[in-house]
């Protein structure tokens, strides 16, 4: 059976070695409330399995940052803003490599592709070609 003057010298060795005294006295108040053979040795076989699952918590094992629910307005502006100011991507023909918004080069076999340049001259069909009009 476990004694007060074991259970104070117990708790003066044992109180320093937890992070904080809470988690101390919530180790101390388990065992007194769950087992009903207290002896020094399992109290300090208890002590010392709570005492290292605390040194893990204190690690920062299960610390984590709460997360905000919602943001503010002026965030969600912000960031509505900075999507907006991105520029549109430009897309490379497969051909030629130049991009859609560039004009053809006579080596592409895709210019329709491409937009059209409004500095260059009009397209005609070569030689030998029908029109379908």
């Amino acid at each position: 059976m476990l004694t007060v003057d074991q259970a104070r010298d117990i708790a003066n060795v044992w109180r320093p070695k937890f992070t904080d005294e809470e988690a101390f006295a919530t180790s101390w108040s388990r065992y007194m409330d769950m087992v009903k053979d207290q002896s020094p040795v399992s109290l300090v076989a208890w002590l010392e399995t709570d005492q290292q699952r605390d040194a893990v918590r204190a690690a920062g094992i299960v610390h984590e940052p709460a997360l905000p629910v919602r943001q503010a307005d002026a965030w969600q502006d912000a960031l509505q803003a900075a999507v907006d100011a991105r520029p549109e991507p430009r897309h490379d023909c497969w051909k030629c490599g130049k991009f859609e918004d560039e004009p053809a080069g006579e080596t592409c076999s895709n210019p329709h592709w491409h937009l059209p340049n409004v500095n260059s001259p009009a397209l005609h069909a070569p030689d030998g070609w029908k029109h379908v009009a």
